[in-house]
Parts: C-alpha cells; structure tokens; sequence
C-alpha cells in the first residue's frame, strides 16, 4: 500500500500523530496508520486521522478522495468528493481565514454559521 499524495508525507516528515483537523479528527501516528491500514488494505484506503467516535478518515487510493470510514460498522460513511489529503488542508484554511470554522477546545476545528 503505497501513499500517493505528497502532502501527507510532508505532514508525517513534521508531526507524528496529534495534528487537529477539521471537528474532532486528529492525525494518527504512524503506528496507527500501519496498523488500521493493514484492516483496510483490501478497501484500498490509507487512514490518516481518528475522531472521537473512532470514525477514520482515509484516502481512497484508487479515487485519491478523502473519505469517512465507520471503523466498526466497517463501511463507508461519506465521501467528503475532496480529491486528496492537499486539497483537504487547503479547504480547512480556506475555512479558518475566512472564519467559517473556529478552535473550540475538546471539540476542535468546527463550523460557525
């Protein structure tokens, strides 16, 4: 299983794991990602980050789509249609400069309306 998207190598080259994404979802140690990745190998999905829920989001390695995986119902929950873990970032700053999401503690990265 190899990771095509060079954004989340440059993550990974900087912080192992604790890196607040949007809502609850952190980045996962690499550890993490070697582990739930063997689980998911057949779906052909990368995880990158957990949230409190234990819900995963992952990179569909063959669509290079960011999506939602419900860990233990073991299925899709949402295809977020954001064509890779770049492009994910980039809507989350896009988001924080333009203040459409904000830093609540315990919650993190969320959407004001």
């Amino acid at each position: 299983m190899g990771l095509t998207d060079d954004s989340l190598r440059i993550l990974y080259t900087t912080v192992n794991g604790g890196f607040q994404l949007q809502d609850t979802f952190e980045t996962l140690p690499i550890s993490d990602i070697l582990d739930e990745g063997k689980k998911l190998k057949s779906q052909q999905l990368v995880p990158f980050a957990r949230d409190q829920e234990q819900n995963l989001l992952c990179l569909n390695v063959k669509s290079g789509n960011v999506i939602i995986w419900d860990a233990e119902g073991n299925e899709l929950m949402e295809d977020l249609k954001i064509v890779s873990f770049g492009a994910y970032l980039e809507q989350i700053r896009d988001k924080v400069l333009s203040k459409k999401l904000i830093y609540e503690d315990g919650l993190g990265l969320i959407t004001i309306s």
